[in-house]
């Protein structure tokens, strides 16, 4: 399991993610003693690669079609984390006036537009998770904890893209044009 950030509960939810063990029923062992919650796991004496004993127990398993279905939302918040990285980037080289003055206005409509339909995407992903049918699924945490974290990133690129699209706003009234 890799754990992209040095706190105990980073590597909870890896596991949590990995094993269908909930956080809340894991005790984590290295080197015979428990990890605490609340430490760096730097602090606890855990370096890249080291092994670590879990035990817990396993949460009733939810149907199938439960996680598929999260699994084909995933595959899209990572497709838009993606893009959201190219259009963060575009803007940047925007805002950086990297831009000919003669092509700003129509290089800061189109970015307009793709951060608009960005948006809708967005939207559209959150509408898709609030209506997924998880039945008996939506009772265990590891299906309520997965779906809360993509909401999560969802609303925070929205969030993102919605900051961007100020700026942009913002830019082209202080260059006297309109991005419609």
């Amino acid at each position: 399991i890799t754990c992209l950030e040095d706190s105990f509960d980073s590597l909870s939810n890896a596991i949590a993610k990995e094993t269908n063990v909930p956080v809340e029923n894991q005790k984590l062992i290295y080197k015979g003693k428990s990890l605490q919650p609340g430490s760096s796991l730097s602090q606890q004496g855990l370096s890249p690669g080291c092994k670590l004993m879990l035990i817990g127990s396993c949460e009733e398993v939810a149907r199938p079609e439960a996680f598929a279905a999260l699994d084909a939302v995933d595959r899209e918040v990572e497709a838009m984390e993606a893009k959201l990285d190219d259009l963060n980037s575009e803007y940047a080289g925007f805002s950086k006036g990297f831009t000919p003055q003669n092509l700003r206005r129509q290089a800061a409509q189109s970015l307009s537009k793709r951060l608009l339909a960005f948006n809708d995407r967005g939207e559209r992903g959150l509408e898709r998770l609030d209506g997924l049918s998880l039945g008996d699924a939506a009772a265990t945490s590891r299906v309520r904890a997965r779906r809360k974290d993509l909401a999560d990133r969802l609303q925070a690129m929205l969030n993102i893209s919605d900051s961007l699209l100020q700026d942009l706003l913002r830019m082209a009234e202080e260059a006297g044009f309109s991005l419609d």
